[in-house]
């Protein structure tokens, strides 16, 4: 499994080339998901913007504002 700054990484390249990216939303975000489901998938969205912030205990944190890709 990637470590989290290449999953940052892939994000963030995904951003600057235009790519979307794919979407599953787990049963703690999707309050009226059938029993016997754990994911559903949400389809296609793109990464609007990222930035990076400290945290609290002065760590570097990125964000990703991602938006649901139209038309697709």
């Amino acid at each position: 499994m990637p470590s989290i700054n290449a999953l940052c990484s892939f994000l963030a390249e995904n951003h600057l080339n235009g790519v979307p990216i794919r979407v599953h939303r787990g049963r703690a975000h999707v309050p009226d998901m059938p029993d016997g489901f754990r994911y559903r998938y949400d389809g296609l969205y793109h990464v609007a913007r990222y930035w990076q912030e400290p945290g609290r205990d002065g760590f570097k944190i990125w964000r990703f504002r991602i938006e649901r890709t139209l038309g697709v």
